[in-house]
């Protein structure tokens, strides 16, 4: 993270970076009515399963992320997924 903030001239802030959990928390709300009419169809454990795995990949294409839209991506849209098939 803190090679993030050191880059001079990629224009990656504290407020990029930052944004970044405003994206998981919109990501992690908006599909809530998909997921749950999916956790209908096909049980809950199925989703629970595939949201704990979404936070995994997530989690991990997280820490390696070399650029904000890495982060945006992982753990802002990939893991927000996950939390909202987990909760």
């Amino acid at each position: 993270m803190r090679r993030l903030l050191r880059r001079e001239g990629a224009g990656d802030g504290e407020a990029a970076i930052s944004a970044v959990y405003g994206v998981l928390l919109a990501c992690s709300t908006v599909p809530g009515a998909v997921v749950g009419q999916t956790a209908s169809r096909y049980g809950s454990g199925v989703v629970l399963a595939f949201g704990g795995l979404l936070i995994a990949v997530g989690s991990i294409w997280a820490s390696l992320a070399s650029d904000v839209k890495d982060l945006y991506l992982s753990f802002g849209v990939v893991v927000g997924i996950g939390t909202c098939c987990v909760f």
